[in-house]
C-alpha cells in the first residue's frame, strides 16, 4: 500500500494533461469499477438503454460480466458508463480536479476512504491525469481487499443466523410447554374458585340460618330468662364467629388464586410477545443476507437488491459495542444509506452527540448499552429535531435489521 511521501513525490505522473476515460485504463481495474461505482439498478437501467438481453438484466454476475466486456475499448456503450460515473461522482471530481501533486491526490483519497464515500474517491483518483501509477494500484488494491472484507463480514452474518435457527425451536418448545402448564394451572384455579364460590354460598346460608337461630334464642331467653337458653346462645355465638372467620379465610384464599391466576396469564402473555420478537428480527435477517448473498464480483453487485432502501438517509447509531460499528455501517452502506456512530459518553463527549442529532435523519438507539444521560439528550434532540428514534431491545444485528426496516417504511 501506497505510504511513503517520499515515494509519492518522485513518482512519475501518467502522460497525459486530460482525465482519463473508463477504456484508457488497463482492463484489470474495470471490474472494480463497474462492482464498486455502480449499483445493479444503475446497471439494469443503461443496460436497458443498450437492449441488453432480458435474461442478462436479470442475472447480477451476467450484467456485470456484460458491462466489464463492454467498457474494454471505445464505444458508444462505453462511452454511456464514463459519462454516467463523471455525472454520479461530479461533485468528487471537483475536488480532485484542484489537486495537482500526488500528496493532495493521496490526501483527498485517504479522506474518501475514512468518510465511507470509496466509490467516488476511487473513480475520481485514477481518472486523475496526475495520479502516480503506485498510488493508482494501491487504490485498486484497497477497493479489491474492501471486497473480500465484506464477504467475511456475510459469512459472519450467516453464522449468528445459524445460531437463531438453533435457539429458535428450543424457544418454541418452551413456550408450548408453559402455555401447557399455564392453560392446566387457570383450569385448576378455575375449578377450585368453583369449589370455594360453593362453600362460601353454603357458608352464608349457614350463617343466615345461625342468625335467625340466635335471634329467636335472644328472644326465648328475653321471655324466659332461663340460664341454660343463654348459655346455648353463647355456644351458637362461636360457632356464628367460627363460620364468619372460615367466610373470611376463604374468600381469602379466593382472591389469593385469582391473583395467582392473573400473573400466570400475563407471563403467558409476555412469553408470546418475546417469541413474535424474535420471530419477527429472524425473518428481517433471512431477508436482508439472502439479497446480500445474490451473486456478485466483488461488492457491487448486491447494492440496492435488498427490500429495505434508506434512500441515502443518514442513520446515527447511539452506544452499543465499538466493534459492531463497522459490521453496522456496512449493512447501512449496502442499504442505500449512510452511517454515523456515537459510543453514548463512553469514550467520546456528550455534547458531540447533538451535532450528530443534527446531522441524522434517523437515529437507532439501544436499551441495554447505552448510558441514562445519552438517552434522555436523544430523547430531547429528537423531539425538539423531529429526528425518527427507534428504540432497540437490544445491540445486535437482528434488532438494528429490524431497526432499519422501520426506518424504511416510515417515509
Amino acid at each position: 500500500m501506497c505510504t511513503n511521501n517520499q515515494q509519492l513525490t518522485d513518482q512519475n505522473t501518467r502522460a497525459t494533461s486530460t482525465r482519463l476515460a473508463i477504456w484508457d485504463l488497463e482492463p484489470k481495474f474495470h471490474c472494480s469499477i463497474i462492482g464498486t461505482c455502480l449499483s445493479i439498478k444503475e446497471l439494469q437501467r443503461l443496460g436497458s438503454k443498450m437492449k441488453l438481453s432480458r435474461k442478462t438484466l436479470h442475472d447480477s454476475y451476467q450484467l456485470h460480466s456484460a458491462f466489464v466486456a463492454l467498457v474494454n475499448e471505445r464505444s458508444i456503450e462505453a462511452r454511456l458508463v464514463n459519462k454516467l460515473l463523471n455525472k454520479k461522482f461530479r461533485q468528487s471530481i471537483l475536488r480532485f480536479n484542484h489537486a495537482k501533486q500526488p500528496l493532495e491526490l493521496f490526501a483527498l483519497w485517504q479522506e474518501g476512504l475514512k468518510s465511507g464515500e470509496i466509490a467516488a474517491a476511487f473513480w475520481s483518483l485514477i481518472t486523475h491525469p496526475n495520479t502516480p501509477t503506485e498510488l493508482v494500484f494501491s487504490a485498486l488494491g484497497k477497493v479489491h481487499m474492501l471486497s473480500h472484507l465484506s464477504g467475511e463480514t456475510i459469512r459472519v452474518d450467516m453464522l449468528k443466523l445459524t445460531k437463531l435457527q438453533r435457539v429458535l425451536p428450543e424457544l418454541e418448545e418452551q413456550l408450548i410447554s408453559q402455555e401447557k402448564k399455564s392453560q392446566q394451572a387457570l383450569a385448576k384455579k378455575d375449578k377450585l374458585i368453583q369449589q370455594l364460590h360453593k362453600q362460601i354460598s353454603a357458608l352464608q346460608d349457614s350463617d343466615r340460618q345461625l342468625k335467625l337461630t340466635s335471634d329467636r334464642l335472644q328472644q326465648l331467653e328475653q321471655q324466659i330468662g332461663s340460664g341454660a337458653l343463654q348459655q346455648q346462645n353463647e355456644q351458637l355465638s362461636k360457632q356464628l364467629q367460627g363460620t364468619e372467620s372460615r367466610i373470611t379465610r376463604a374468600e381469602k384464599e379466593t382472591e389469593e388464586w385469582k391473583t395467582l391466576a392473573s400473573v400466570r396469564v400475563k407471563d403467558y402473555d409476555q412469553l408470546e410477545v418475546r417469541m413474535d420478537q424474535l420471530i419477527s428480527e429472524q425473518a428481517t435477517v433471512e431477508q436482508t443476507l439472502q439479497n446480500f448473498l445474490s451473486p456478485a464480483c466483488m461488492t457491487g453487485a448486491a447494492d440496492g437488491a435488498g427490500n429495505i432502501d434508506l434512500c441515502n438517509r443518514c442513520i446515527l447509531f447511539v452506544g452499543g459495542r465499538n466493534r459492531q460499528s463497522a459490521h453496522f455501517r456496512n449493512l447501512v452502506e449496502k442499504l442505500n444509506g449512510r452511517f454515523l456512530h456515537h459510543d453514548g459518553g463512553v469514550e467520546e463527549s456528550s455534547q458531540r452527540l447533538s451535532a450528530l442529532v443534527a446531522q441524522s435523519d434517523a437515529v437507532l438507539c439501544p436499551l441495554d448499552c447505552v448510558s441514562h444521560d445519552a438517552m434522555n439528550r436523544i430523547k430531547r434532540d429528537c423531539k425538539h429535531q423531529g429526528k425518527s428514534l427507534q428504540l432497540l431491545r437490544q445491540s445486535g444485528l437482528a434488532t438494528f435489521t429490524q431497526g432499519l426496516q422501520r426506518i424504511a417504511t416510515e417515509h
